[in-house]
């Protein structure tokens, strides 16, 4: 079978080594216990779907005979191999993946065709970068397949390896759904209960009702027709494990045996067991659109990435020379990229805060660090929880409440960035019953507030700085202070050296801090990268929703300016990205998004959970699946207030964001505003509110924001009063 050329020889014997000619089939479950007492009281429940598949509606099978879930079984020099082909109609075609079974690797299937007889696929394969081509040519008899797999060299179609196969098809919704059970005792007393099931791609979950209690199954494995579940049981007081072993007749029924085991885990007594068929649920599921139908579950995962400190620049996906940050490319390159997303409040807790109740941070008393929300408002990881979500926090809190307050049911506080992706990676590969939604919050780039004082960085070092101007990045175009700049905003800086301690650098030590700066970037990217490679590994990617966003900006040497508070772009605006992916459309949009009011409506709307009063902002999960935006949001709004910790340094601030401008105010000094065409002067170097020419703009401006502060409280703040200009209401604080 091989060619003579012994490196094809040598490659073909590595793709075979590496099993990509098959799939995963078995999975391990996450133990949970119930009790139930009673002699025998059996109870029965299906906790992890060992399949790597998808459950596919009645209306996909009627459309196809190809749908659905193959089990195949190839011949290879290693001897048989099994496999799982998924396969769903997109559009007027098909499409389909498979999972490795022993190296979890997962492929797209390419260029699915079926005659109504044959059925063709392939999958492109990589060794030390040379690329192959996995072809399978099968002929469909009933529900069976018999057919061969070919490895091709990708660049000139030379065969290098083929052989038999064969496939079987287990459509995964034929588990799920309401089921009578049955079970024989010993004493010849027979048990009755109700089984519900529901399932994804390697999740079959559910609960067995007998006598009106309820419990859960700690293990399940399938393997085409037959099921092997495992669950703890209270016989007469003592905890004991069962096992139950059954085969399916036709989807309809159940039927085996259960058998309870002795502390040595040996048959201590046994008897018959079965469920019979009450209602086929994803048969009565009703039709989904083409932007519904997704290969894991009806419900995706969520999973929320959240840097600290990162600025809107700094990435390489927005044209950034000075650093890579290639898994936050690729994420980005996978979903919607917000160019104009900003912040409620460029701070950590005030901002972190937001994000957990979906509102403003004077609105529930978050306006410096050190602050605890006032009031009563729900909060996200409760939210989820009731929307049937298992929902854990790993990393960063910095929230005025709790973890536990805030509803994670698992939370944990890491210190380093390396642990947290490693903590999740282990949360990512265990088995989960439902559907997840987790955090990972990093701490850098953050690093870089110790960085710029000297001192030793949190996380590791990062290696010293080159010490020549052309080793290093350049200024930024705005380096310079602005003319008629709020005179406040120096006499802050000033006033805090440990904050700002940049009054006496030259031009080597502000290029050194972009360095460290951008190195700091790089090492959180790396972090992610794992977290990515393990959800990867985990056959989620595909039926996980990833978002990606910063708490706050950082300087980066605009103005002379380090560190964050300021309402200026590099500390206001942050990355933000949403991304599933084959679900979101691929795109970089000027859409205006306030990411700490609108994550967490998105969010709930994933969940299927509706956002509660309380909460502002707006959902973006449709605009994100390429569907039209909510509503049109003509402005955002931030505010500021310049501290150390929770003692204000006195000043704070309010900014609004229009399509083509941005204005600011400041509560004391001499020139308290500012206004700037944000087309014409991205760097925000001209301040037009001097300019005569800009009048009705800047009252138009005072107007919207004074309109906010209205509909949200904020009667503290000096604003300054519009002449004339009425306001334009459609902003963020509309709920």
């Amino acid at each position: 079978m091989f060619d003579n050329d012994p490196s094809y020889g040598q490659h073909v014997k590595m793709l075979r080594a590496q099993n990509i000619y098959h799939l995963s089939l078995w999975n391990r479950g996450k133990p949970m216990i119930r009790n139930i007492s009673g002699r025998l009281g059996l109870v029965f429940l299906f906790a992890m779907f060992a399949v790597a598949s998808c459950p596919v509606g009645a209306q996909d099978f009627e459309k196809s005979t190809i749908v659905g879930v193959w089990h195949a079984t190839a011949e290879t020099d290693n001897g048989e191999q099994t496999s799982v082909w998924t396969i769903q109609r997109s559009g007027e075609g098909y499409a389909g993946k498979y999972v490795s079974s022993e190296s979890d690797q997962q492929r797209e299937l390419s260029d699915i065709r079926f005659d109504g007889k044959v059925l063709t696929f392939q999958f492109d394969v990589e060794v030390e970068d040379r690329e192959y081509v996995i072809k399978v040519v099968s002929e469909l008899n009933d529900k069976s397949i018999d057919g061969n797999w070919a490895v091709e060299k990708k660049k000139n179609g030379k065969e290098l390896a083929s052989g038999k196969l064969s496939a079987v098809r287990n459509a995964s919704p034929e588990w799920v759904g309401q089921w009578k059970t049955t079970a024989a005792l010993p004493d010849g007393a027979v048990l009755r209960g109700t089984m519900s099931l529901k399932g994804n791609h390697k999740v079959l979950s559910g609960t067995l009702v007998v006598d009106e209690n309820e419990t859960r199954i700690d293990k399940i494995a399938v393997q085409d027709q037959s099921v092997r579940m495992e669950f703890k049981l209270d016989v007469e007081g003592d905890l004991r494990d069962i096992v139950i072993e059954a085969k399916m007749k036709f989807g309809k029924s159940l039927d085996g045996k259960w058998i309870l085991l002795d502390r040595d885990g040996n048959e201590e007594e046994s008897g018959n067991w079965g469920a019979e068929r009450i209602e086929n649920e994803s048969s009565a599921s009703s039709a989904k659109t083409d932007t519904d139908v997704v290969f894991d579950g009806s419900r995706p995962n969520i999973l929320l990435l959240i840097t600290d400190q990162h600025a809107a620049t700094a990435l390489s996906c927005v044209g950034n020379r000075n650093l890579k940050t290639p898994a936050l490319d690729q994420l980005a390159a996978e979903g919607v990229r917000f160019e104009r997303a900003y912040v409620t409040q460029p701070l950590c807790l005030p901002c972190r805060s937001s994000l957990q109740t979906g509102r403003y941070p004077h609105e529930i008393g978050t306006i410096s660090n050190g602050r605890s929300i006032q009031g009563e408002f729900p909060l996200l990881g409760n939210l989820v929880n009731d929307a049937g979500y298992e929902s854990a926090y790993i990393g960063k809190w910095h929230v005025g409440t709790s973890l536990q307050q805030a509803g994670y049911a698992e939370a944990i506080e890491a210190k380093r960035d390396r642990d947290k992706s490693q903590i999740a990676r282990e949360f990512l590969l265990r088995d989960h019953d439902k559907p997840f939604f987790l955090t990972v919050s990093f701490l850098n780039p953050h690093n870089v507030c110790q960085l710029a004082r000297g001192q030793e960085l949190p996380d590791g070092p990062i290696g010293k700085p080159p010490g020549l101007l052309n080793e290093l990045p350049g200024l930024p175009d705005n380096f310079d202070v602005p003319e008629n700049e709020p005179t406040a905003i120096r006499q802050v800086q000033a006033s805090s050296p440990s904050h700002y301690p940049t009054t006496d650098w030259d031009e080597l030590k502000w290029r050194q801090y972009l360095w460290g700066y951008y190195r700091l970037v790089e090492q959180v990217d790396t972090e992610i990268a794992t977290v990515i490679e393990a959800l990867d590994k985990s056959g989620q990617r595909d039926n996980t929703v990833i978002i990606f966003v910063s708490d706050h900006g950082e300087g980066v040497a605009m103005h002379h300016w380090n560190q964050k508070q300021i309402l200026y772009e590099e500390s206001v605006r942050v990355p933000f990205f949403v991304s599933w992916r084959g679900k979101t459309k691929p795109r970089v949009t000027d859409m205006l998004a306030s990411v700490s009011l609108d994550i967490p409506a998105t969010i709930l709307s994933f969940t299927g959970a509706k956002k509660p009063e309380s909460m502002r902002g707006m959902s973006l999960k449709e605009f994100a699946l390429g569907g039209p935006v909510a509503r049109e949001r003509n402005f955002v709004v931030a505010e500021t207030m310049f501290a150390k910790g929770d003692r204000s340094l006195g000043l704070v601030g309010r900014m609004v964001r229009t399509d083509k401008y941005k204005y600011c105010v400041y509560d004391v000094g001499q020139q308290r505003e500012q206004l700037f065409d944000m087309d014409a002067d991205p760097g925000e170097k001209n301040n037009l509110v001097v300019d005569a020419n800009f009048s009705d703009e800047v009252d138009r401006h005072r107007a919207l924001i004074a309109e906010w502060a209205r509909q949200t409280s904020d009667s503290d703040f000096p604003y300054v009063k519009a002449k004339s200009v009425s306001s334009d209401r459609n902003g963020v604080h509309s709920r």
